[in-house]
């Protein structure tokens, strides 16, 4: 039976498929060009989760170089290189495919990401899922990056225009960053958080957490919000 009243909301980056790597060479070589180191450490301690733009704005700003540097043609090499990393395709992280597959028949289904929809889109569409995702939020359709709700906010808009009368509290978010895990949160939504670049211990703001999407049936989902 379709759970109506209920949805499960995937990050992409790391949820869905693991584009980090990528997106880490893509910003590392940009930033490179304009003489900013960035260790792959420092990246994911503490700049993942944030949309392109942001994540630059803010390298800058520790790098003391705000003004000294064209953010839009920063942002824009490092769209160009990330976008030629996935021209072949890129493989979905383990469990991922199946599960979307099921909770599809069940769930409603929704994507809230600071990926760009074209990223998005591209890899959905080359393992055949783009269509289990009626509804797709990208850094394009929020003015504020997580950890602000904002995402998650207009995603639950756009489910519930139909009158579906979704609430926040029905909504499972599978994230696997801190700052996703609390704009969630803040959004009044459990968080199922996977361990894709972070152990238990770091993800323990959510709900709960798993290696990957393999072992998670339908029992556990509804264990969250029932």
């Amino acid at each position: 039976m379709r759970r109506m009243h209920d949805a499960i909301i995937f990050d992409f980056d790391g949820v869905i498929a693991d584009t980090e790597p990528l997106h880490y060479r893509s910003f590392r070589r940009v930033l490179e060009g304009v003489s900013i180191p960035l260790p792959e450490t420092v990246y994911y301690e503490k700049y993942m989760g944030l949309s392109d733009r942001v994540m630059l704005e803010t390298v800058l700003a520790d790098a003391g170089r705000t003004g000294q540097i064209d953010l839009d043609a920063l942002f824009d090499a490092k769209c160009k290189l990330y976008m030629e990393s996935i021209g072949d395709g890129h493989d979905l992280l383990p469990g991922v495919e199946a599960f979307v597959r099921r909770v599809v028949r069940r769930w409603n289904v929704a994507i809230c990401s600071g990926a760009r929809r074209c990223e998005i889109e591209a890899i959905l569409s080359a393992n055949g899922l783009l269509e289990y995702f009626p509804v797709v939020v990208s850094t394009e359709d929020v003015r504020t990056s997580k950890p602000d709700p904002e995402g998650f906010v207009e995603v639950l808009r756009r489910l519930n225009a139909d009158g579906r009368g979704l609430a926040p509290g029905r909504c499972i978010v599978i994230e696997d960053s801190l700052p996703g895990i609390a704009a969630a949160r803040a959004a009044g939504m459990r968080v199922l958080a996977v361990q894709t670049r972070h152990g238990p211990s770091e993800l323990a703001s959510a709900d709960a957490s798993v290696p990957d999407l393999t072992g998670v049936d339908d029992e556990a989902l509804c264990d969250l919000i029932d």
